[in-house]
């Protein structure tokens, strides 16, 4: 179930997405990259990776977004994500907080390439993005 709320401003239409459970619990919300009241949560997630919860939360993130990766490409019989990253991933050492977010995003900013080269492919020639683009990127 979707539902929408006028919270804030949100896609083409200024409207918030509420996404619910099928008994109304909230689940996720969708908002536009044009708010910026994202800025405070990415803040606390910063300020968060500075103990070993904050880690472990920033750790399971990167391991969900490559599983869901993952399964998209098998999806669509494309080239798996090589297994590397995984291993990586749990590898990386609690160093000081500054090496370990540098090493965590280094290895998902390498297998989201990875991912993208192979998704591009499904477009036809003629719509076919020749890159990812990085800022307010809204593929």
């Amino acid at each position: 179930m979707v539902s929408t709320g006028a919270l804030a401003s949100c896609g083409f239409w200024d409207i918030d997405v509420l996404i619910t459970t099928q008994k109304g619990r909230p689940v996720a919300m969708l908002k536009s990259l044009d708010d910026d009241s994202h800025v405070q949560t990415r803040l606390c997630q910063y300020r968060a990776i500075n103990n070993e919860k904050g880690r472990h939360i920033a750790r399971q993130f990167i391991l969900s977004k490559f599983y869901g990766y993952k399964k998209v490409l098998e999806k669509h019989h494309l080239r798996p994500l090589s297994e590397k990253y995984l291993q990586l991933i749990v590898s990386i050492d609690s160093e000081d907080k500054e090496t370990f977010q540098r090493k965590l995003m280094a290895i998902e900013s390498k297998f989201i390439k990875q991912y993208f080269e192979q998704i591009f492919t499904l477009f036809p020639k003629s719509i076919r993005p020749e890159g990812r683009m990085k800022f307010k990127a809204y593929d």
